[in-house]
């Protein structure tokens, strides 16, 4: 038997289907779960749920038997999960916040013209939460026409790309004035901008600039990535002089982190 019902509409139109509100009917009575979206953090309790009292429908053998109930967001990187533990006649729901983070364990800064020169320091490499990058670029020569390669590629653990699954090109000059253009590029452009003094206009002039506190848990990423290693990079071309002017590379691995998932329950 397998269901698959969107909860906040199921909640709201519980006769919807008769299999899952046998269970439902039953759970609701002995539980404090809001019967409304959305669903406050917090902790939550079904009390006194007896195997033995719960209606089962009549078709089902008599066998061993194993039931998953599995919540799943479709929109956001941050999913819910839950724990059941179990104690006589009664359990425990703890709801957890679900975090895509990537952990990063290389970088690599580079610049293929004698005009830009830069710098590049990796923060915390050996922490999960707590890494940062900070990147320096002193140019010394206007930038007038530049090109973005926004790729995300999925790598074996020696670095070889398996796949790419995000590839986006961006004329920047034009981008910079229309940044809602591309929502993939956006998602890193707004977190990158407030931490940046370079310009928000071409041209880009001769100056020292700077990408601060960069925090590989903090960049908000896409639902639809795998957990797997990971290359992600970010190559800035010139096409008049046809020369990648920076190129950007930090491989690490992409992981889901759940926060006090093995505290103890109620």
């Amino acid at each position: 038997m397998k269901r698959t019902v969107d909860v906040c509409y199921y909640v709201r139109n519980p006769n919807s289907d008769r299999v899952v509100k046998i269970v439902y009917d039953y759970v609701m009575a002995r539980s404090n779960l809001p019967k409304r979206c959305p669903f406050p953090a917090g902790d939550y309790q079904a009390h006194d749920i007896r195997p033995s009292d719960v209606k089962l429908p009549p078709f089902l053998p008599e066998t061993t038997l194993m039931l998953e109930i599995v919540y799943r967001s479709e929109v956001s990187a941050n999913h819910f999960a839950f724990k059941i533990t179990y104690f006589p006649f009664s359990f425990a729901i703890h709801f957890h916040a679900q975090q895509l983070l990537a952990v990063g364990t290389n970088i690599e800064f580079n610049s293929r013209v004698k005009s830009i020169d830069l710098s590049h320091t990796f923060h915390c490499p050996d922490s999960l939460m707590n890494q940062s990058i900070e990147l320096g670029i002193n140019i010394s020569r206007p930038i007038t026409d530049m090109k973005l390669q926004f790729v995300y590629s999925d790598v074996t653990e020696n670095g070889s790309i398996r796949m790419v699954l995000i590839k986006r090109t961006v004329d920047m000059c034009f981008y910079m004035r229309n940044p809602s253009s591309d929502r993939l590029v956006k998602l890193v452009y707004d977190y990158v901008r407030p931490r940046t003094n370079l310009p928000s206009r071409c041209p880009v002039e001769p100056g020292n600039y700077y990408i601060r506190d960069i925090r590989s848990s903090d960049v908000p990423l896409p639902a639809f990535l795998p957990e797997a290693s990971f290359l992600f990079e970010t190559i800035y071309r010139s096409e008049v002089r046809r020369v990648n002017l920076i190129e950007f590379r930090m491989y690490g691995r992409l992981m889901r982190f759940i926060e006090n998932l093995f505290s103890s329950p109620l």
